[in-house]
């Protein structure tokens, strides 16, 4: 019995961390640094697709908006490239 308690103390020590506590002030051990790792991921997550972010909107929100803005800007320019061409063709521009 001596042993298995012996055994039982050293798998505690090792999967109990002093350097991490948990949400009781006490030695973290393995299951709450997953869970602590898994609420990061969570916070991450969720940061990325609402507004939650450094943003009024989320991440994937403000992308997308990024993405529409460049693509107005670009349809803007070859709409100008366009009206170059046509008025070095000496047409009209519809």
């Amino acid at each position: 019995m001596a042993k298995n308690e012996s055994l039982a103390s050293t798998l505690i020590e090792c999967f109990t961390s002093v350097n991490e506590v948990d949400t009781n002030y006490e030695p973290a051990n393995m299951v709450d640094a997953i869970a602590m790792g898994f609420r990061a991921v969570s916070r991450a997550i969720h940061r990325l697709g609402i507004a939650d972010a450094d943003t009024p909107m989320g991440a994937i929100e403000a992308h997308a908006l990024a993405l529409k803005e460049a693509g107005a800007s670009i349809e803007r320019g070859l709409l100008d490239i366009a009206d170059a061409l046509r008025e070095l063709a000496g047409k009209e521009t519809p």
